[in-house]
């Protein structure tokens, strides 16, 4: 298929259909601000899921609207979008894979959606000549598309697990993390229910109708920045009482058609913390995010997902207990001498205050991992005790001790100042033997 010219900025041909989607896009607006708004005022239907229902309810509004005919017939007649759509082609826009066949029937209000859409993920106000605005722009990004030219796009994350107030955001290096309006945790089919963020990340895109090549690259870029969100957030917040950002999906949104996305199955588990994060803990948030994207995190990551893990993706304490120990091993344990190194390594990382908790909770873990009943009480105890050990041991290691990062948890502990016992084989059993003190 060989791409169609695009028309330059101002020329005739393009003018109706510009026209035709921002008077729809104005006439739209007032249902859209009302339900993003007063969301709880419409009622689902026949079964749909309530957030998912929105956009239900705003197809209808917007298809009864008196520019809905006018801007369909402009979009068939437009000179690059009408002979796109009536060939039938899958567009997919790359570099992220998803897409669909360009329908005139429905483009009107998918350029519309996503104008809102992009508005509320960037945390953008929502008002009528923005909307408009963006609509327009989604056009014309369609139409860059279309004719193979890159375009300015987004590629948005949906989190579960953290609570921030509709007002505040977290400033990343990537974009801002903002509260998942409604409207937005509607377009994520089988996650809303437990979306409370969403990160949008500018990436440039383009379309394609061929079947485009795998690109691994693209998605180990966006799984690294959902993992460093995830950890920063676990990080900045108040270790006694820490809250995680589960990464739940990834997706292109692009300018019309169909939202996909991808990513990791994951779950939000219970957490003890309702309240949102406070401002300095934003700030901390927004520090640790800068800070992470920084440094190689390659020798502490299983470290800092298994204490991302037990914040925010367990139902059971005792689990959450053992992921919090997990990642103090990952930190400090040295082979020889196990449970010696991590409680040397986590005391010199947060400093001795608190050492009987500390091994009390890494004795109650081996318990549990050996079989044995554990009083539930002493298991939240403990995992509470586990989980900010862990948030403030990861603290130190990368504030104070950041020549130690790239180290095995083994060099690290000795390079912390570890002695060990043993050196080669005991000369009374004959084995690495970390009991014996004759050497």
């Amino acid at each position: 298929m060989t791409a169609p010219s695009a028309p330059g900025v101002g020329q005739a041909p393009s003018e109706p259909a510009d026209a035709a989607v921002r008077t729809l896009a104005e006439e739209a607006f007032p249902w859209i601000e009302s339900v993003h708004r007063e969301p709880w005022r419409v009622q689902p239907e026949g079964g749909l899921r309530g957030d998912l229902y929105l956009w239900t309810h705003l197809f209808r509004c917007i298809h009864g609207s008196p520019s809905w005919t006018t801007s369909v017939d402009a979009l068939k007649a437009d000179p690059v979008v009408g002979p796109a759509a009536a060939g039938q082609d899958m567009y997919i826009c790359l570099p992220m894979g998803s897409g669909g066949v360009l329908q005139p029937e429905v483009l009107p209000f998918d350029l519309i959606q996503a104008a809102a859409i992009e508005l509320l993920s960037c945390g953008d106000d929502l008002t009528l000549n923005a909307l408009a605005d963006a609509a327009v722009k989604n056009l014309a990004n369609l139409r860059s598309g279309i004719c193979g030219r890159s375009f300015d796009g987004l590629v948005l994350h949906s989190f579960g697990g953290i609570r921030l107030n509709a007002d505040g955001g977290v400033s990343t290096p990537w974009g801002r993390l903002v509260a998942a309006d409604r409207l937005v945790r509607g377009m994520w089919v089988g996650e809303q229910d437990s979306m409370t963020a969403v990160l949008a990340v500018h990436e440039e895109m383009t379309y394609t109708t061929t079947p485009p090549p795998a690109n691994p690259e693209i998605w180990q870029r966006h799984r690294r920045i959902a993992t460093l969100i995830s950890c920063a957030v676990t990080l900045g917040s108040l270790p006694e009482d820490p809250m995680a950002a589960i990464p739940l999906g990834v997706g292109a949104l692009l300018p019309a058609g169909p939202f996909g996305s991808g990513g990791e199955i994951r779950f939000v588990g219970l957490q003890r913390r309702s309240d949102a994060l406070t401002a300095e803990e934003l700030a901390e948030v927004e520090a640790w995010a800068r800070a992470l994207d920084q440094i190689d995190v390659g020798h502490i990551e299983i470290g800092l997902a298994r204490l991302t893990r037990s914040v925010g993706e367990r139902n059971d304490p005792a689990d959450s207990l053992v992921d919090a120990v997990i990642a103090w091993e990952n930190l400090v344990e040295h082979s020889s001498e196990a449970t010696r190194s991590v409680m040397f390594g986590l005391d010199a990382l947060v400093g001795t205050t608190g050492r009987k908790d500390r091994s009390e909770a890494y004795a109650t873990r081996s318990a549990i991992v050996h079989g044995e009943r554990i009083d539930g009480e002493k298991v939240r105890r403990m995992k509470t005790t586990a989980v900010a050990t862990g948030v403030s041991a990861f603290r130190s290691l990368l504030r104070d001790h950041k020549d130690k990062i790239a180290l095995s948890s083994e060099d690290r502990v000795v390079a912390l100042g570890l002695e060990l016992r043993t050196e080669g084989r005991c000369r009374r059993c004959g084995t690495a033997c970390a009991s014996c003190s004759s050497t």
